[in-house]
């Protein structure tokens, strides 16, 4: 039986000016393939990317299995999944930051236990760890639409949060995503002053924190959400919605806080 993860894109758009690129999902399906980590509480994507289609680990990150270091996954009902941003993800590499106006566009990664089996670049024999069939590195070229992989047990697809609201669109972003303290959250207005309100929402359909209320002129806006309600008390751990209004359009991100 063959491995399989999906590689997802978030929102579909490019920011290089701003040095941002795309939101993308990685999901692996730990019961697939050789199963090496079918018992393993805890996973970790060790990879790397590169600014062309033909290298992939340029700019490393994420220590073999060091559950304190980037590239660590929350468990799922389908296995385990990351979703990151691969040019502010990349860009934390000792030899970052990916270079202005470049993206990331060909990413490679192995899945390892979370755990102390050996530090990056060091002896990682103790590790657990699943690659592809043929025991190979595993590769995704983002460059492509849809994006593609080397290997038949990935799938790829891409799934756009830019909607189209009155003629115009509407472009968010919220991540890592999960998150463990700092959730960072991105909007555009287009064109004009609009009024704008970015909320936070709970389970329950309760408002958790409001980020922004008021009008905001035309532009990519940046903020933080620091995991607190409007009393500045910490949030349980869990599922939240952040909520963008723009004019009375709405639009909706499912974001996780693991602890």
């Amino acid at each position: 039986m063959k491995k399989i993860f999906t590689v997802l894109a978030a929102c579909g758009l490019f920011y290089s000016a701003a040095n941002a690129q795309i939101q993308v999902t990685v999901t692996f399906d730990n019961s697939a393939g050789s199963a090496n980590l079918l018992s393993a509480t805890g996973v970790h994507m060790h990879s790397g990317g590169a600014v062309d289609t033909n290298s992939a680990w340029s700019y490393v990150i994420g220590e073999w299995g060091n559950p304190a270091a980037p590239g660590g996954m929350t468990q799922t009902a389908s296995g385990f999944e990351i979703t990151f941003d691969p040019n502010v993800f990349y860009g934390a590499a000792s030899n970052g930051p990916v270079p202005a106006g470049s993206n990331i566009l060909r990413i490679g990664m192995v899945f390892r236990e979370s755990g102390p089996c050996g530090g990056f670049g060091g002896n990682s024999t103790n590790c657990i760890e699943q690659k592809d069939d043929s025991n190979s590195d595993i590769y995704v070229n983002l460059a492509s639409n849809p994006p593609s992989s080397s290997w038949s047990g990935v799938t790829v697809g891409i799934a756009s949060s830019t909607k189209e609201l009155a003629g115009e669109k509407m472009i968010v972003s919220a991540y890592p995503n999960p998150f463990n303290e700092i959730l960072n959250v991105s909007y555009l207005v287009t064109e004009m002053p609009k009024d704008v309100n970015v909320s936070v929402i709970n389970m329950l359909g309760q408002t958790v924190s409001t980020l922004v209320n008021g009008k905001k002129e035309a532009g990519l806006h940046n903020m933080q959400w620091n995991a607190t309600d409007m009393n500045g008390n910490r949030v349980p751990v869990g599922t939240y919605f952040v909520r963008y209004m723009i004019d009375g359009k709405i639009s909706t991100q499912k974001v996780v806080l693991n602890h």
